[in-house]
């Protein structure tokens, strides 16, 4: 494919799509209230609009390292959507290494979407996101306390905060 000018980037209406999808599944569960509620929810947003422009709309990871990597792999088409994986680009590219990449990355996929899809987006929301969450999940704490007072406090001390049935 590479000089053919077929590009499977410039999916714009598949950007929207998945956008769109992810947004609603989480607002079907999670629905904002509060300002600092809705302030994640953006956060969020941004997150899957970088996620999913890199992956469908415009390689911007790609055409960045496109200088670095042109060296190692001279004929490197940044626009590819098979070169547009860096990993699968760096570990020698084919679809054996893709079926290996993707299954590792699933595998994966509760650590964080960088493994199968690596982006500088990604890698820059990824620990906000994170630490927006946090923060989100601390506050909540205290208007539980307000609420329920010692019972919550004592449920504090049995339970791990992210995942009850860890202890």
């Amino acid at each position: 494919m590479h000089g053919e000018g077929i590009f499977a980037y410039g999916l714009w209406s598949l950007v929207v799509i998945n956008i769109a999808l992810f947004v609603f599944f989480i607002m079907s569960f999670l629905v904002p209230f509060r300002k600092r509620e809705w302030r994640s929810m953006g956060v969020t947003v941004a997150f899957f609009t970088a996620l999913f422009t890199e992956m469908y709309g415009f390689p911007l990871t790609i055409y960045l390292f496109t200088g670095i990597l042109g060296t190692k792999y001279p004929v490197l088409d940044p626009f590819s959507h098979a070169n547009g994986h860096l990993w699968v680009t760096l570990f020698g590219g084919g679809t054996v290494m893709m079926d290996i990449i993707h299954l590792v990355s699933n595998g994966l996929v509760i650590i964080a979407m960088l493994i199968q899809w690596p982006s500088i987006m990604a890698i820059v929301m990824a620990p906000i996101l994170l630490t927006v969450y946090y923060r989100l999940s601390r506050s909540e704490e205290q208007d539980v306390i307000v609420k329920f007072g010692d019972e919550y406090r004592q449920y504090m001390i049995e339970t791990p905060m992210f995942i009850p049935g860890l202890r």
